[in-house]
């Protein structure tokens, strides 16, 4: 039976780059929930402005009088700042050619007082690692 300790760091000892382009799609995730959430808002503002003129003739009623428009929310940054063990191991790799290189390969633990006693690391360190997701203008479409 494999060890749940073991399986468990190994679980959340991830490579440092995957850490953050996780990050960074859940950001995209939760914009694109935001965008969808106004979409449908405002495709309900509009059958009910649309509604509105149709029972009262040329003019609209009611809240439809007042042409509201959803509101959009934007998520302008993240910034993440995560305590982590960072460790460096040497891994060998066989190349096409047969020759053995060793390459440095830094991977992250999320630092916590089970992750500190379970050190079986070839080199460890602490460190709070801080990252900006920021968002840019859209590009313009060519038509």
């Amino acid at each position: 039976m494999a060890d749940p300790v073991r399986t468990t760091r190994e679980l959340l000892e991830v490579p440092f780059p995957l850490l953050l382009s996780q990050a960074a799609e859940a950001v995209a995730e939760a914009q694109v929930a935001l965008d969808e959430s106004s979409m449908r808002l405002q495709a309900q503002l509009d059958e009910l402005t649309a509604a509105a003129i149709a029972d009262s003739g040329d003019e609209a009623s009611g809240l439809a009088r007042y042409q509201v428009d959803a509101t959009w929310y934007h998520i302008p940054e993240v910034e993440i700042d995560v305590r982590m063990a960072l460790t460096m191991k040497i891994e060998e790799e066989t190349r096409s050619d047969g020759r053995r290189v060793l390459r440095p390969r830094l991977r992250s633990v999320p630092y916590n007082v089970t992750s500190s006693r379970q050190s079986t690391l070839e080199a460890t360190g602490t460190s709070a690692v801080k990252a900006k997701i920021v968002s840019v203008p859209a590009a313009q479409r060519s038509q």
